[in-house]
């Protein structure tokens, strides 16, 4: 198990929670591996060579990620936050999947800045409860966003919840 530390969900980080409505995505692992660096985003890349079923859901490496709702599919999804880029405070990784709770310390985040540098982080997590990693890092969600996750378990599903910033 990864040492990390276990937190409170701030004053702060509720009031975020009660006023902005969250995007929220899962990523759900189809096969009997486990997959690694799962990439959310990469809008350009993946619009122009994504292969999405009849859902508008992206299906990759026997992983498919989707919005969790019949109304709008991933690719919809990527067209909005291409045309309406927000910036998220508040980022949350979920799963019911011990494994990946206890396995998941960080996300990497890659994005090209207004200079058109591109900027490589590491974030790292906070647990929250049994289920749920807490990501304390505001980030801008364009087409220049990449966001990595290390793996995802067999037949496992995790929700990415992003709560953009109240202008």
């Amino acid at each position: 198990m990864i040492n990390q530390e276990t937190e409170q969900i701030t004053d702060e980080e509720k009031k975020i929670m009660q006023n902005n409505q969250p995007y929220s995505i899962f990523v759900e692992n189809k096969t009997d591996k486990i997959i690694e660096n799962i990439n959310l985003f990469d809008i350009d890349n993946v619009l122009k060579n994504g292969i999405f079923n009849d859902k508008n859901n992206l299906i990759e490496n026997g992983v498919e990620i989707n919005m969790g709702s019949s109304f709008m599919g991933y690719r919809e999804c990527l067209y909005q936050f291409l045309y309406s880029p927000f910036i998220c405070e508040l980022f949350f990784l979920n799963s019911k999947e011990t494994e990946f709770y206890n396995s998941v310390n960080s996300v990497m985040i890659e994005q090209i800045n207004d200079d058109n540098i591109n900027i490589n982080s590491k974030i790292q997590c906070k647990k929250i409860g049994g289920s749920s990693l807490k990501f304390n890092t505001e980030f801008n969600v364009n087409k220049y966003l990449k966001i990595i996750i290390p793996k995802i378990h067999p037949n496992s599903k995790i929700q990415c919840l992003f709560y953009p910033k109240s202008l």
